[in-house]
């Protein structure tokens, strides 16, 4: 380059006119700006509390300016390099300036549309998780409990061979009284397993009608279900009694009865008379108790689907039904080994 070039150049720039280039600049700003604000995922998402929702729009407003700052630097530079200070126009730092807004104007709408989204999907994801915080806690509540009864009952030790072994009767007695406490003990377990599954709900509806809309629906099935589970665990209870008898009468009745595949042969008439009428009223009892428990399940059905009514109101629906995974309490457990 010889010593007049750079005078040449600046001559030639002088006499071009700048609106195009700044116009230029302006339309590729705006369309960057436009395309970014659609295609920069939210990093934050609300959760219906207004610090959750001052999070979030602190989060993308600041994106927002920053992208526009960023686009203004670049674009207003390379027009000032190239264009207005060869020629030298001043107003490079205004038109900087005014690329910045302009990138401002152009990525507010998608950035805000966004926005709120991201705060309400983030709401409708904590709703999610609420709900199946909140049946988690009575759907193993209720698995544990019969669990451990399961257990307690276990088959091995009621069947005539298991009888029939040298301390028999004392490991099936040591398995009656562990059954009876955790009977005994049941009820107050699950009654935990509802009140904190209630206080998993209250935590998590921000809006007071919703919530107490999802607390009404909750504590109705609650009361629903309440006689019910005091005749279900008095159920369990006395089928207790009615195996505690019949250990009582094979243990003195030893004589009378023999192990034969995994049934009893009895040889006294007696003893087979007062052995089937026990097992007759235990089937009565417990097809009493299986129907009780297609009442609570029914109940459950019930209560879960109000709720869940209410929240997809209070959020959005659409989310709320693709995303929800709500745990459904398994069938009642085999009688047989529910009941010994």
């Amino acid at each position: 380059m010889d010593k007049f070039s750079g005078s040449r150049r600046r001559t030639w720039q002088s006499r071009l006119p700048s609106w195009p280039f700044l116009a230029a600049g302006a339309l590729v700003v705006a369309g960057a700006a436009w395309w970014a604000s659609g295609a920069i995922e939210a990093e934050a998402f609300g959760d219906g509390t207004d610090s959750g929702s001052l999070t979030i729009w602190i989060t993308s407003i600041g994106a927002l300016v920053l992208t526009s700052l960023l686009m203004a630097a670049a674009v207003g530079g390379l027009v000032n390099a190239v264009i207005l200070q060869p020629a030298n126009r001043r107003h490079g730092l205004a038109y900087a300036a005014g690329l910045a807004g302009l990138a401002l104007l152009a990525g507010a709408p998608r950035t805000v549309a966004r926005t709120i989204e991201a705060d309400r999907a983030g709401y409708a994801v904590r709703l999610v998780e609420a709900l199946t915080n909140s049946r988690n806690k009575q759907t193993w509540a209720y698995q544990a409990v019969h669990r451990e009864l399961a257990f307690a009952t276990g088959r091995s030790s009621f069947t005539p061979r298991g009888l029939d072994r040298d301390e028999g009767f004392e490991d099936a007695r040591q398995r009656l009284q562990l059954a009876r406490d955790l009977v005994k003990a049941a009820p107050g377990k699950l009654a935990a397993a509802d009140a904190a599954a209630r206080d998993v709900l209250a935590g998590n509806v921000i809006d007071r009608y919703a919530r107490d809309a999802v607390l009404e629906r909750f504590d109705i099935g609650a009361q629903d279900k309440a006689p019910l589970l005091t005749r279900y665990w008095e159920i369990q209870s006395r089928l207790l009694d009615l195996l505690d008898a019949h250990l009582n009468m094979l243990e003195s009745n030893r004589g009378a009865w023999k192990p034969m595949g995994g049934m009893f042969m009895f040889s006294s008439r007696g003893v087979f008379s007062q052995f089937e009428a026990r097992r007759l009223e235990a089937l009565k009892l417990m097809d009493e108790g299986y129907d009780i428990e297609r009442q609570l399940f029914a109940i459950d059905a019930r209560t879960n689907e109000g709720i869940d009514g209410v929240i997809e109101d209070e959020a959005d629906g659409a989310l709320i039904r693709r995303e929800r995974r709500s745990p459904q309490r398994r069938e009642p457990l085999d009688r047989s080994v529910r009941t010994s």
